[in-house]
């Protein structure tokens, strides 16, 4: 079974009958995968996760996600529709992983709600992309994104993006 249909699978049966929706964004609905990409799922709840269900999804990507298990690392953002509709700024993410987070999630944490800018940036790609992985197209569970959320996610996240960055931040914008 592919990677994504794995993560999709897990989400699923964790999140049951709350999941309204599974949708990719990112590169891989932005012109492709490239080698230092990682396959980004949006997942969409009726309600937030349980710390159950937070276990569960964080032991479940841990053996499908990133190098350690020869794969594409995977980076599931989980939202409560009723935090983004309507929209409000910053959106609140129910759950995030991601793989440069691998350590952490080994030393026991678990994922919790936070706000999360860059979220505008994921629903409005989601959006775009249109691709479905479980669920109704995503425009039936998400609204268009205001644009002045946009541009706050993305002046937002320059500051985070400067600290990551390999290069010199001259070269990297």
């Amino acid at each position: 079974m592919d990677q994504v249909e794995r993560v999709v699978g897990l989400v699923t049966e964790v999140i049951e009958a709350d999941l309204l929706g599974a949708y990719m964004h990112g590169s891989s609905v932005l012109g492709g995968l490239r080698p230092a990409s990682d396959v980004d799922i949006l997942a969409v709840t009726r309600r937030p996760l349980s710390e159950g269900q937070r276990r569960a999804l964080v032991a479940g990507l841990l053996p499908i996600s990133g190098a350690p298990v020869g794969a594409w690392p995977a980076e599931l953002t989980v939202v409560v529709q009723a935090a983004v509709r309507p929209w409000r700024y910053p959106p609140i993410g129910d759950f995030l992983y991601g793989e440069w987070l691998r350590a952490d999630y080994q030393a026991g944490v678990v994922p919790a709600p936070a706000p999360m800018p860059g979220l505008a940036l994921e629903i409005a790609v989601a959006l775009a992309g249109d691709h479905p992985l479980a669920g109704p197209r995503p425009a039936h569970v998400l609204d268009p994104v205001p644009a002045e959320f946009l541009v706050r996610a993305c002046m937002d996240s320059i500051p985070g993006c400067l600290r990551t960055c390999p290069m010199t931040p001259a070269t990297c914008c």
